[in-house]
């Protein structure tokens, strides 16, 4: 199952992001997280990962993050919002989980 939604803000989409189920149906994976360049670093990212993580927590399940080894400024966000580098051996892509 991929479910995409999109981010608006003052009535434009400024954003999407996409999650997806993945074997572990305690775990959803947020697989695209995407802002507009003029709409980044006003809490968007933060706001959809906390959203999203909530979401996770009050149905007993848990938020997965995908990153890009290149998505370094999304790789800092997530570790200040607490999550932890998961080890895994999918090629370059990293994986970012919180409990």
């Amino acid at each position: 199952m991929v479910m995409t939604y999109a981010i608006k803000a003052q009535g434009q989409a400024i954003g999407l992001c996409v999650l997806r189920a993945i074997e572990d149906p305690t775990i959803l994976d947020l697989n695209v997280l995407l802002i507009s360049p003029n709409w980044r670093n006003r809490g968007f990212g933060r706001w959809v990962i906390n959203t999203f993580r909530e979401e996770m927590k009050n149905s007993g399940r848990r938020l997965q993050v995908r990153c890009m080894p290149a998505s370094i400024s999304m790789m800092s966000l997530l570790v200040q919002m607490g999550f932890r580098e998961i080890p895994q051996s999918f090629g370059s892509v990293r994986y970012f989980s919180c409990s």
